[in-house]
């Protein structure tokens, strides 16, 4: 074979495929048909000079350009920092963002019940009587419930804090396969502990210890617990009402979408856990702790309002079967 003959007649074919492989990020569907055909063409020209051809400039430019377009074809399987850093900006907040109506509604009930039973506590010294005998409140208002954030060391008690706090959380998930009828028993039970506990420290004039010490961890704690809830309850009532898609599709793409959701709530939750730890016990003024548990929350918000509205606004779900299993290669 005259290699310089093969090269002269099929150089422009080799310019062309490298030219579309350059702007694979801005092909239209026109030059993305050309690119795929060319990519076979010149694929079929490599082994056409590997085997009767000893030049290896020729074979290895070829190569080269063979590998490149392969890549810009088929995709090449995107980096790791790339896939974490989708899922917290696109993935979790967009689950997150999309559940709002739901987890607004988990914590407008939960707040409005621990609110109720808080001040039925502190009207009614028959219901304190009922939830403990005077010895047993007089513990709890001086000891118990002051000692229970500093018995522990930090470390530990974070760990504690963490795998129960994550706990609750994974139940409101797990129990959306059942309608999420069972999530509302535990954000009821939830609602009344906080009440119970609020009302017995109020009605002893310790309210300030109270707010003092929950306020802290317990702003992003409650939040992530209520946004638990809404994502299982989201897909409890797509069981029901799956809109227009078929009900096992839609019901398959919130149940990934969950998974998101769960995943991003591990690591909510251990700050949460770490300022429980660090922050509620800690000699720092009341203000400063609280003012720490409010930025913390703030933080939160902002986070999922600005980075889910974003991935909503472009159509994303946080559906990981939809997340790119694919990256263009450089």
């Amino acid at each position: 074979m005259d290699i310089d003959a093969f090269v002269t007649a099929h150089q422009p074919t080799w310019d062309r495929l490298e030219q579309l492989v350059k702007r694979r990020r801005s092909l239209d569907g026109a030059e993305i048909d050309e690119l795929v055909e060319l990519y076979q063409r010149v694929a079929t020209h490599l082994s056409i000079v590997r085997s009767s051809s000893r030049d290896p400039l020729l074979v290895g430019r070829l190569s080269s350009l063979v590998a490149r377009a392969r890549s810009a074809v088929t995709g090449a399987h995107a980096p790791a920092w790339r896939e974490f850093a989708r899922f917290w900006t696109v993935s979790f907040p967009v689950v997150a963002y999309r559940a709002w109506r739901w987890w607004l509604g988990a914590t407008l009930v939960s707040t409005a019940i621990a609110v109720i039973m808080g001040a039925w506590v502190v009207s009614s010294p028959e219901v304190q009587a009922a939830v403990g005998t005077p010895e047993e409140i007089r513990q709890l208002v001086e000891h118990d419930f002051a000692d229970y954030y500093s018995e522990n060391p930090a470390g530990s008690f974070a760990a504690q804090v963490w795998v129960n706090n994550a706990w609750v959380a994974a139940q409101c998930i797990a129990f959306s396969v059942l309608l999420g009828v069972p999530i509302l028993y535990v954000l009821l039970m939830n609602a009344l502990n906080v009440g119970v506990t609020g009302g017995v420290m109020i009605a002893a004039g310790k309210g300030d210890v109270f707010f003092g010490l929950i306020t802290p961890h317990g702003l992003l704690e409650l939040t992530a617990v209520f946004l638990a809830a809404g994502v299982g309850l989201r897909l409890g009532w797509t069981a029901i009402d799956p809109g227009p898609r078929p009900r096992g599709q839609a019901l398959g793409e919130q149940g990934r979408a969950v998974v998101s959701a769960a995943l991003g709530l591990v690591v909510v939750l251990l700050v949460s856990g770490l300022i429980e730890a660090l922050v509620t016990p800690s000699p720092l003024p009341t203000w400063a702790r609280i003012g720490i548990g409010v930025a913390a929350e703030v933080v939160f918000i902002a986070y999922i309002v600005y980075f889910g509205r974003r991935a909503a606004r472009e159509g994303e779900s946080g559906d990981v079967e939809r997340a790119p299993d694919v990256a263009p290669a450089s």
